[in-house]
């Protein structure tokens, strides 16, 4: 896993990858494992509320 991880890391700073990214209003940022899983459960809680707030119910 670690090697995926650092190779994803590289790929994540490649020249023509961070160019795409801009052109698609996005910023690619590389992270461990634990940042990620508290970047997603922070994303979670967020658009739980969101959800609920809005009345949003799945189809």
């Amino acid at each position: 896993m670690a090697t995926l991880h650092g190779q994803i890391g590289k790929a994540l700073t490649a020249p023509e990858l961070v160019q795409k990214y801009a052109e698609l209003g996005a910023t690619p940022v590389a992270g461990s494992q634990d940042e990620f899983q508290k970047f997603v459960g922070k994303e979670l809680v967020k658009w739980k509320q969101v959800v609920k707030s809005a009345n949003i119910q799945a189809q």
